[in-house]
């Protein structure tokens, strides 16, 4: 049994090519040769011959071949975050789904920060909001010519400056859930998990391959033709597979 080198649950694929040979005409006699002599010097009774009408039939030769069944595409998942491997979810060799979890990094510290970002927010929110405010205040004050030029451009500033700093804290927070949704390794097409390359407790980079998956999406079964039938097969030759029980 020749297996798929990421474990796809494969087996033996029996390939019968057949060769299409030329048709050949022949006649079909059957002889039953004896000496005539000596057939009459021991009385025995003369030879019979059948003969039979000349037939045209066609002949193929068939070849038996052992193959395996391959995916048509594979890839290798990657690591969207710095971490340590905290759980192996997913297991070599088994169906998954587009979406479904392959492993997990440790996102502890992560969602500390994300905690942490999220008061930075609220925080930013609440003063862009109170300079809003107060820029109508100066609005309203700077139009009975109540106050300078100069308070009226300072207040117009605090709200492009809280703007500004609650748009980089919005980034920030959503770059951190990201993350952390990130730290749940998910597979992104349906097809087999083929080979695990990383183990828990190991740490990993953004980048690093963790898994490799196989689209089976289409298959493709590949045979070694030795080389002695290379001349005996052309390309079109028709071809019959057979799975074996364990084949998918």
């Amino acid at each position: 049994i020749m297996r798929y080198p990421w474990s796809l649950p494969t087996g033996r694929m029996h390939v019968r090519i057949r060769n299409e040979l030329k048709s050949v005409s022949f006649a079909a006699i059957i002889l039953t040769l004896a000496s005539a002599g000596a057939a009459r010097s021991q009385g025995m009774p003369p030879t019979l011959v059948e003969v039979d009408t000349v037939r045209s039939l066609e002949f193929h030769e068939q070849v038996t071949l052992v193959g395996r069944s391959e995916g048509t595409s594979s890839s290798a998942i990657v690591s969207k975050v710095i971490g340590q491997v905290a759980a192996i979810v997913a297991v070599e060799g088994n169906p998954i789904k587009k979406g479904e979890t392959l492993l997990e990094i440790d996102s502890d510290r992560m969602r500390l920060d994300l905690l942490a970002k999220e008061g930075e927010f609220i925080e930013a929110r609440e003063q862009f909001d109170l300079a809003k405010k107060n820029f109508k205040r100066s609005e309203d004050l700077y139009a009975g010519k109540l106050i300078s030029d100069l308070a009226f451009d300072s207040a117009k500033a605090w709200v492009n400056i809280a703007e500004g700093r609650l748009q980089k804290l919005t980034a920030e927070r959503d770059r951190m859930a990201k993350d952390v949704e990130d730290c749940k390794v998910k597979a992104p097409y349906t097809g087999f998990t083929s080979r695990r390359l990383v183990s828990i407790g190991e740490w990993v980079n953004r980048g690093t391959p963790v898994y490799e998956m196989a689209d089976i999406s289409r298959l493709r079964v590949v045979v070694d033709l030795p080389e002695r039938y290379y001349g005996r097969l052309t390309i079109g030759s028709p071809a019959s597979i057979v799975g074996s029980a364990d084949t998918l």
